[in-house]
């Protein structure tokens, strides 16, 4: 199972892309069919069924919200550039 949640910043369409492999639910965004930045958010079947049942919502979307917001805020980025200055 994926699914695909499109999303536009600074004029580049995103795709937030959920894949479940049967025990894990991966999240992560693409730009162009291809990886956007370095990385996966994953939450596994028994803590996302816990989550649900404590909190009654989603452990899914949050993962999916803080792919969306290091798109935005750059995160990737800065931590190529931190580790660019340490050489």
């Amino acid at each position: 199972m994926t699914d695909s949640i499109p999303f536009t910043h600074d004029g580049k369409h995103y795709e937030i892309r959920c894949a479940f492999d049967g025990y894990t639910v991966h999240v992560r965004p693409f730009l162009d069919d291809r990886p956007a930045n370095g990385f996966e958010y994953s939450v596994d079947l028994p803590v996302a069924v816990d989550f649900r049942q404590w909190t009654g919502s989603s452990a899914v979307q949050p993962l999916i919200d803080s792919a969306k917001n290091d798109i935005v805020s750059g995160s990737w980025e800065k931590i190529q550039e931190f580790f660019r200055s340490q050489r």
